[in-house]
């Protein structure tokens, strides 16, 4: 079945915001009290809201510390999106999929005002027919509810859509949705990791998108 629809994830996969991500986690952790991260235990962490990793790191605290550290680092990635650039590769890529009539969403768990400004400001928001924030859905990733959201508005089904993402639970949310998926290197996972989750592919990074998929028929 061809593909008709891809759903890209944004931190990691589009843009190179990484290095800002798993630092703000380890300020909110620690400013409630846990030890900080490293980037291997973050690379399973990406992708959850951080209430969730709260929640999942020290249930002891209750929701309302876990909200608090929620709101905390949407403070710090709103604060500091101005740094985030485009990865290599990434507006081509884009173009390239447009050009030929394939329909693109966007699930992150970035906050929507934050996600909204960073594509708009980048130049890419006009490639997606919808964005799922964290706010959209009450189950973020690794559950599919974000990608099932965007694969009924991209009026595609599961099998003919593909997920691009850069991280374990990129991977499983999209493979919960039953859709292909697509890991890329340019995150904090390494190609064991992606493997592990079973990936359909994995690429250096989205410019590889053009030449994978031409052909690509799993």
């Amino acid at each position: 079945m061809a593909i008709r629809a891809v759903i890209f994830d944004l931190d990691g996969t589009l843009i190179d915001s990484m290095d800002v991500v798993h630092g703000a986690l380890n300020l909110v952790l620690r400013d409630l009290g846990l030890r900080g991260v490293s980037k291997g235990e973050m690379a399973e962490l990406a992708g959850m809201r951080l209430s969730d990793i709260v929640a999942r790191m020290a249930p002891w605290l209750g929701p309302r510390a876990a909200e608090e550290g929620e709101a905390m680092f949407k403070r710090i990635y709103s604060d500091s999106a101005w740094r985030f650039r485009l990865l290599p590769g990434a507006r081509e890529a884009l173009g390239w999929l447009r050009g030929r009539g394939i329909r693109m969403g966007l699930v992150t768990t970035a906050p929507r005002g934050s996600a909204i400004e960073l594509i708009e400001r980048l130049g890419i928001a006009d490639y997606f027919a919808i964005v799922v924030a964290a706010e959209d859905v009450e189950r973020p990733k690794p559950h599919p509810d974000g990608p099932l959201r965007a694969m009924r508005a991209l009026g595609a089904d599961p099998g003919e859509c593909a997920l691009v993402g850069d991280s374990p639970n990129d991977i499983r949310a999209g493979r919960a949705a039953g859709a292909r998926t697509i890991g890329v290197l340019t995150g904090l996972s390494p190609r064991g990791i992606l493997e592990r989750e079973g990936a359909d592919l994995i690429l250096e990074g989205v410019w590889e998108i053009p030449s994978a998929l031409q052909g690509w028929d799993p």
